[in-house]
């Protein structure tokens, strides 16, 4: 089913050459979560280029007593394995060329606020982007990891 609405939404041509044009007219709506994932993942397999898999850091609120019965019930391992929608992913898996949108604003005067989309440009020690929407259009922005 996910093959198919990506097919009838952005073309097949279109996810292998990666045109900003592409994702700037389009968008794909769904009601569920689990959806909006299974539609990432494929598009992302769909892509030819090297990933890389950011991750963050769940930890039990140090302000807690932390003794070893609170480590046994929260592991570091179960709270990465949670999704929940108002909750970030443990992993964020990004390529180059794909779109991506900020989730929360970051320096506004750049251009980098909440609901701002992008293309991936590059990765390594930070993240350069080129801004598609908005009044930065065409602008490249530079994210470090914090």
């Amino acid at each position: 089913m996910i093959k198919i609405i990506i097919v009838e939404s952005i073309s097949k041509f279109a996810i292998v050459v990666v045109s900003q044009a592409v994702f700037l007219r389009r968008a794909i709506l769904c009601p569920r979560n689990e959806t909006v994932r299974d539609i990432n993942e494929y598009i992302m397999d769909q892509l030819q280029c090297e990933d890389k898999t950011y991750l963050n850091c769940n930890p039990v609120c140090k302000a807690t007593t932390i003794n070893t019965e609170t480590k046994m019930l929260y592991p570091a391992q179960l709270l990465n394995r949670l999704l929940f929608p108002v909750i970030l992913n443990h992993k964020l898996k990004l390529k180059v060329g794909i779109p991506v949108m900020l989730l929360r604003n970051i320096n506004q005067s750049d251009g980098l606020c909440n609901c701002a989309r992008m293309t991936i440009s590059t990765y390594k020690k930070f993240i350069k982007a080129q801004i598609i929407t908005g009044t930065h259009v065409g602008y490249m922005v530079y994210i470090f990891q914090e």
